[in-house]
């Protein structure tokens, strides 16, 4: 018979001649009386005891009745009472051997119950008399204890199912298992054994990249609750703050990293000789600083990573042979390296980036099979390429990013069950696409972006719950639309924008208070729109107006969020070009205004920043390109000239910064052309001059690239156009020439383009006025023949190209000046009378075609 069902039949039964002595003690329970009362007044005890109808039994029966109740009145000791109670049950069951057997099993139960404080109290009730009550209590307690032992059991379970879940979660990094499967193994272990704070940590990062944030938020937070020392808290705190992160709720997960770093900053002042505890500063003091970056507070992140790379640099020093302190120097350099390029030190990025490559590559030789090692260096050769970017060292770049697609594509190769080696490999091939895309090479740039987005929809196929992956492809896709619509392939970049647009739709409709989601969609819509306004699509309007909106709900809700109230200025200026392009001009003055305040005041909040103080430059340009469209040149020039202020004080901080000084020398070739229309060729001349001096140091600092190419042509050609009205003709065809070099290099790279052979030609045709102005007859008859050789060549396939036909005129008229050239004025008479014929000849061209037949006739007079 089991312990409960003894107990079941034995209190079930009911006492079959008197209830047993019961004492009130002060609430204080005698487990041992209740234990030897419960036994004596047993059913099984009196039957033996009616059984024995011995003497001496029934005498001590008497006795225990009477000794019971002198124990109620004080009279005598419970002891005494206990110790007639075990005398008489002993001595039946030295009689009755049945009776031994059932009470001893009655003793065991009614003393297991005992065990606890309850359980005594339900004894001691049943004892009172009270028997139905008494099996209510100790049933409860015996859910209770089934309820303990049931938990003991999923525990156990639930390490089964841990450890299933562990290695579920490493086929997953390997891309065998879809985040769903193992999100499902790691439901199992929290529903057996939900306690356990680590598992939740682990839930909540895998509810992530599902793109289930509310579900990952829900379990952060159960592993703070769940946790059961300052560790596990501060552990839980993080994975908050990264769940809020992600949900692009920045203040709260600011919060939460703060609360992170207070405790592990106290644990470190009671221990402040102990590593692991400042490496943990460290790394919380970068969580802070990443959630004050993306909240736009540069300085305020400065200063977190600053203290972090500080820690780390100690520690590092410290101990120089710990390779895990010397990796964790690399991480915090790249922080570093990354908020100085958003506050636009460039030159200061490079350097801390360099540091961090040349220590992660000294780490990756001493350790080669190392594949994390390995992949630090190509995160390295990334971060560097990018800031060399922006300094406009492209041929560097395009060397840092393919040093970094070699790494990857290596580790790849070696582990190609490996979904993120996979995904690194697409990322570097992106990085290696835009720089490819900045130099000209448009081609090389489409082959490593499709790769690239080839790459991410094999994964996300793979694993189509994965979130991540799915905005990877949306990334991607951005990427692709913009090099298509640079390409002038419009309804390609649609296309791949639209595409886009509706899977980031789609996912923040999954996930409806996601900030991050929600500006994705705005960025979506934004390229739409400027793909739709290319096509003049009408449909444009609407996908600026929701790009704007968003940008608007997502400013008006988090004030203090620097980034955010970028974007809608950044937002505004777009409204307003929209606007100026449809002749809405005050719908654009007003959207211009408010983008230049708002400009202002961010520039004013943080005036280290040099992208907040290039914003501004930006948004006096707008102002000012308004302000030319609508006459006011004089208002026009004042915003121009202010832009350029505040670039020269940038370039003078940063004069390494090859992007500010492109922009200043813009700025300048706008002030040139409004001095110009003024009248001002000498203010114009000095402008374009000094346009022309920034731009030529660029392209010899970065000869292959094309856009400082096409700027420093555009500076001398304006340059040479200002000089020629001045009559400074040595100095306009010095300029002139300096072009044709530049446009002939140009043609050598992209041979028989048009549009490079007509530059050339209207070129030649301007260097031949000046050689004439000169009086140098031979070099004006050499330039008028390499423009007319060229624009025949180019009419003979386009005969209708007006631009062709008139170059044609202005060739010959310069020619039959020149004596000896062989082209007679009815040449000329002929060129314009058949452009004439075709409906070519403009106002001007009728005068030019009456002018060379007089001539003609004066000539044929001859």
């Amino acid at each position: 018979m089991t312990l409960r069902s003894a107990l079941a039949s034995l209190l079930a039964a009911t006492l079959l001649f008197w209830s047993p002595p019961t004492f009130a003690l002060s609430g204080v329970v005698d487990a041992r009386a209740e234990v030897d009362a419960a036994l004596f007044a047993s059913s099984a005890t009196q039957a033996a005891a009616e059984k024995a109808a011995d003497t001496t039994i029934t005498a001590l029966r008497a006795q225990i009745v009477a000794l019971a109740a002198k124990v109620r009145a004080g009279e005598a000791k419970r002891s005494e009472l206990i110790a007639v109670e075990e005398s008489f049950m002993a001595q039946l069951a030295a009689k009755d051997r049945a009776y031994a057997e059932a009470i001893a099993a009655f003793r065991g139960a009614v003393t297991h119950i005992t065990e606890t404080a309850e359980g005594a109290a339900a004894l001691q009730k049943f004892n009172d008399g009270d028997e139905v009550g008494a099996i209510s209590i100790i049933g409860q307690l015996n859910d209770a204890r089934d309820a303990s032992l049931q938990k003991a059991t999923d525990i156990e379970k639930a390490v089964g199912r841990r450890d299933q879940a562990t290695l579920a979660l490493e086929a997953h990094r390997r891309g065998k298992m879809g985040v769903r499967a193992v999100i499902g193994l790691y439901e199992q272990v929290v529903r057996l054994d939900p306690g356990l704070s680590s598992d939740w940590v682990e839930l909540s990062r895998l509810y992530q990249p599902a793109g289930d944030l509310p579900a990952a938020q829900k379990a952060a937070e159960t592993a703070l609750a769940t946790a059961h020392d300052d560790q596990e808290r501060t552990r839980a705190l993080d994975e908050i703050g990264a769940v809020l992160t992600a949900e692009g709720h920045l203040a709260d997960a600011r919060t939460a990293y703060q609360q992170s770093l207070n405790i592990r900053r106290g644990q470190a002042a009671a221990s402040p000789a102990n590593v692991d505890l400042q490496r943990a500063i460290s790394v919380s003091l970068g969580d802070v600083g990443q959630a004050l970056n993306l909240q736009g507070d540069l300085s305020g992140a400065r200063g977190a990573y600053d203290e972090s790379l500080a820690i780390a640099r100690r520690l590092a020093a410290a101990d120089p042979a710990n390779a895990k302190l010397a990796r964790d120097l690399v991480v915090r350099l790249h922080a570093t390296g990354n908020v100085l390029t958003a506050k636009g030190d460039q030159a200061g990025a490079l350097s801390v980036e360099r540091e961090s490559l040349a220590l992660a590559q000294r780490l990756a030789a001493a350790d080669p099979g190392d594949a994390q090692l390995q992949g630090d260096v190509a995160v390295g050769q990334e971060k560097v390429g990018y800031v060399l970017i922006n300094l406009g060292n492209l041929p560097g770049a395009r060397t840092a990013f393919t040093a970094s697609l070699d790494i990857r594509r290596r580790l790849a190769a070696a582990d190609p069950d490996s979904a993120q080696l996979q995904s690194d490999v697409a990322d570097s091939l992106t990085s290696l696409g835009h720089v490819q895309w900045q130099q000209g090479d448009l081609a090389g740039a489409r082959q490593s972006d499709e790769e690239a987005l080839a790459i991410v929809r094999r994964l996300a196929a793979e694993d189509p719950s994965n979130a991540d992956g799915q905005r990877d492809i949306a990334v991607t896709l951005s990427v692709i639309g913009e090099l298509k619509e640079k390409q002038g392939d419009l309804p390609g970049a649609a296309s791949a924008f639209q595409e886009c647009l509706a899977t980031v739709r789609r996912l923040s409709a999954a996930d409806p208070t996601n900030a991050n989601l929600q500006r994705d969609i705005a960025v979506a819509a934004e390229n739409l729109g400027f793909v739709l306004s290319a096509q003049k699509d009408p449909g444009e309007t609407k996908a600026f107006a929701e790009s704007l909106d968003i940008y608007r709900r997502l400013a008006g809700a988090s004030p203090t969020n620097a980034r955010l109230q970028s974007d809608l200025a950044g937002a505004l200026g777009i409204s307003g070009a929209v606007a100026q392009d449809r002749g809405d001009l005050p719908a654009a003055a007003k959207a211009y205004q408010e983008e230049l305040a708002l400009k202002l005041r961010l520039a004013a909040a943080d005036p280290s920043d040099t992208n907040l103080q290039y914003g501004v430059a930006g948004a006096f340009n707008s102002v000012g390109g308004l302000l030319a469209a609508q006459g006011d040149r004089a208002g026009a020039l004042t915003n121009y000239q202010q832009s350029a202020g505040v670039l020269r004080k940038l370039t003078s901080a940063d004069p390494t910064n090859a992007e500010l000084r492109f922009y200043l020398a813009v700025d300048l070739d706008k002030i040139g052309d409004i001095l110009v229309a003024q009248g001002d060729l000498a203010g114009a001349a000095k402008a374009l001059g000094e346009e022309a001096d920034l731009a030529r140091a660029l392209a010899a600092a970065n000869p292959s690239n094309v856009r400082l190419r096409g700027q420093l042509s555009i500076a001398l050609e304006g340059l040479g156009d200002v000089l020629t009205a001045l009559k400074d003709y040595p100095g306009a065809r010095k300029a002139y020439e300096e072009t044709l070099v530049l446009g002939r290099a140009q043609l050598a790279v992209a041979p028989g383009e048009a549009k490079i052979l007509v530059g050339i030609a209207e070129l030649s045709l301007k260097a031949c006025n000046v050689a004439m102005a000169q009086g140098d007859v031979a070099g004006a008859v050499a330039d008028c023949q390499a423009s007319l050789a060229i624009t025949r060549k180019l009419a003979a396939v386009a005969p209708t190209d007006t631009t062709l036909q008139r170059i044609i005129g202005f060739a010959l008229s310069r020619l039959a000046l020149a004596p000896g050239s062989g082209v007679h004025w009815a040449d000329v008479a002929a060129q314009y009378q058949s452009m004439k014929d075709h409906g070519m000849l403009t106002a001007e061209g009728e005068g030019n075609l009456k002018e060379a037949q007089r001539r003609a006739s004066v000539e044929t007079a001859k």
